[in-house]
């Protein structure tokens, strides 16, 4: 008789755990989900460009009724178009693309019961676009005075937004050329004449300008 109170014991608590789950199930809400860019929430179907080869931050808030650990991932309609990476303390998704073209990146959290949230964002993948080179010339001094200041700092990189910048500036002085870091430079010619400069910058994918060029009499 012992026996038999012992297992119907059981059996209702384990019935009574059984009916717990299945009413936590039934009245569990899907997890909160929201993407910030730059500090700022956007909206499904947000659109932007990522350059190939620079990660794109995404960051994910996040937070659920039961459970208290969730992980973002990439749905896996996703994975053939992107390859990223998950900072767990900044909660921040890093996405790059495969190659160029648009893809839709689906961003999902699922809790422990099966309930999921996403959200889509649309990215149209670039290679690396080439800087451009500015270039201004003035004398410096009295008339006759054979020294310059050259002022290549209007230079620019076309992907500056997505994360490209100048690195190294090329002057071409009537013939002498050197490399340097900054875009403002002053050189005496030893002789007088009429000068050519010219000016090249490179961006930090090692792409280089075409260049630009002024002349000037000294």
């Amino acid at each position: 008789m012992k026996n038999i109170l012992f297992l119907a014991f059981f059996a209702l608590l384990f019935s009574a755990c059984d009916d717990r789950d299945d009413y936590f199930s039934e009245n569990n809400e899907a997890p909160m989900l929201k993407i910030l860019v730059n500090g700022l929430e956007v909206q499904p179907d947000f659109a932007d460009t990522i350059k190939l080869g620079h990660f794109y931050p995404v960051k994910c808030v996040f937070s659920d009724d039961k459970d208290v650990s969730l992980t973002p991932f990439l749905a896996s309609s996703s994975l053939n178009y992107f390859a990223f990476s998950y900072n767990e303390v900044s909660k921040t998704l890093m996405l790059d693309g495969m190659a160029e073209g648009m893809a839709t990146a689906t961003i999902c959290v699922k809790d422990s019961y099966g309930k999921e949230t996403k959200q889509n964002l649309v990215f149209t993948f670039i290679e690396n676009l080439p800087p451009v080179a500015k270039v201004q010339v003035e004398p410096v001094g009295l008339s006759g005075n054979r020294e310059v200041q050259v002022n290549a700092t209007g230079s620019y990189d076309k992907d500056a937004r997505l994360g490209g910048s100048i690195v190294l500036y090329e002057y071409n002085l009537d013939g002498y050329t050197f490399t340097t870091p900054s875009g403002f430079i002053s050189y005496i010619f030893p002789t007088s004449g009429v000068k050519s400069i010219s000016v090249r910058v490179k961006d930090n994918d090692g792409v280089w300008s075409s260049s630009a060029s002024r002349t000037i009499g000294l």
